[in-house]
């Protein structure tokens, strides 16, 4: 593109995760747990987003409400800023948790894994023992996939800071 009053041309190029695949693959993994769960797909969520407006934290949020179009038992209930920082969605889970007793939620859907290892911090303070191993993320970090093979918290879709220097070359 030409950029008016500048002679020349001016590349742009934008390499980024398939933040809408995120948001399905997440949503398949919940619809798959919690008709394990229940024998059917139906269940009470929780989401905290990443920062809200951000295309990431939309695209990942409007990817998994597309697959939860489908299941109409299952819904999303609540819903707690999370701006990606562990201490955001930590208040925020703290608070939502506080509202939503335990038997009325099934589980929660992180904008990244900082979401899901602040909901299980709050859940585990809680006593909300049954919220184990229906926690979701985004990210693949170290930390939250130790949690998943303690069985704590359900799955992380890997979205590697590291994808892009293999695309350059």
């Amino acid at each position: 593109d030409t950029e008016p009053g500048r002679k020349g041309s001016s590349y742009i190029s934008l390499i980024q995760m398939d933040n809408f695949e995120l948001g399905i693959a997440n949503g398949f993994s919940v619809v798959k747990k919690l008709t394990k769960k229940y024998g059917e797909p139906r269940g009470n969520l929780i989401e905290i987003p990443g920062i809200l407006g951000s295309s990431p934290a939309i695209e990942r949020s409007i990817g998994l409400r597309w697959v939860l179009k489908n299941f109409p038992k299952i819904r999303i209930v609540a819903m707690g800023p999370g701006d990606w920082e562990r201490k955001k969605s930590y208040e925020a889970a703290r608070n939502i948790l506080a509202k939503w007793p335990k038997g009325t939620v099934d589980g929660m859907i992180g904008g990244n894994d900082e979401s899901g290892l602040a909901f299980l911090k709050a859940a585990e303070e809680a006593g909300r023992t049954e919220l184990f191993g229906h926690i979701w993320g985004a990210d693949g970090s170290v930390l939250f996939l130790e949690k998943m093979v303690e069985g704590k918290v359900e799955q992380s879709s890997e979205y590697s800071p590291f994808y892009a220097i293999i695309t350059l070359e």
